[in-house]
């Protein structure tokens, strides 16, 4: 029996951190099955730089590894989060900034040491083939896979993202800022992680564009964030809310 899929939303939003240039915050409708590595108390869900985010669904209509079921309906901003079953029957996955992996894998990459600090392993575009990954990543910007065996076009650092090519292969792991992934489902009576992803690319982290401006809604209550440029500092922020018609500036400063 196939269960239909769960649907459940990321909202994606600006935030700032001291010391940093720019950070995101992840806000998940309140739901039982869905968990994320950012979460915190309802207002500090955030998180910063390049760091990668893990979302975990957990259903116990969907737990099953030996029979079909639906991929969880999640989504980040609108744009679709790709979610694959774990071996321990729960739906994974990773996600990240596109801009600052990039950056993070260019530092990696200029000294020269493969596999090793912030190396995000090797990039391929949004318009990959799913014949090359196993699934359409479309929603994305592009997404950063561990392994470069048997892979061509893939590139590194902050270089355009182009289509990767060829048949991905188990070689050795070059991704070093993801640690301790659950394998995916690899029962034989489903599709790898159920929805048919190559497992040499798995832990595959989906990239995404964050915008500069956000609309938070929490009920009745709407704010709108957005950074306004350097008055007097680059990262200052502006929260409004219009219905109550009170606007907060945060001023960002650097010790």
């Amino acid at each position: 029996m196939t269960y239909l899929p769960l649907t459940m939303t990321l909202l994606v939003f600006s935030l700032i951190m001291v010391a940093s240039e720019s950070s995101y915050q992840a806000y998940a409708s309140h739901n039982p099955n869905l968990f994320t590595s950012a979460e915190n108390s309802f207002f500090d869900n955030h998180f910063s730089g390049s760091m990668v985010v893990e979302v975990v669904v957990y259903d116990p209509n969907l737990i099953d590894t030996d029979e079909g079921k639906g991929e969880p309906d999640v989504t980040i901003n609108g744009k679709q989060l790709r979610m694959v079953q774990g071996v321990d029957g729960q739906w994974h996955a990773y996600f990240a900034n596109v801009k600052k992996a990039k950056i993070a894998d260019q530092i990696v990459f200029d000294v020269g040491v493969e596999g090793a600090s912030l190396d995000f392993g090797v990039f391929c575009s949004s318009d990959t083939d799913s014949s090359v990954l196993g699934v359409s990543f479309s929603d994305t910007d592009g997404v950063a896979i561990p392994r470069s065996g048997g892979i061509s076009g893939a590139t590194n650092g902050i270089s355009q993202f182009t289509k990767c090519t060829g048949t991905p292969t188990f070689s050795g792991t070059l991704n070093n800022v993801l640690k301790r992934a659950t394998s995916p489902n690899t029962n034989p009576q489903v599709s790898v992680g159920q929805i048919g992803i190559n497992q040499n690319v798995w832990p595959i982290i989906q990239l995404y564009s964050f915008d500069d401006t956000y609309t938070l809604s929490v009920g009745n209550q709407l704010l709108e964030l957005s950074y306004v440029g350097a008055f007097p500092s680059k990262g200052d922020i502006v929260i409004y809310a219009p219905k109550q018609k009170v606007a907060m500036v945060v001023d960002l400063f650097h010790p």
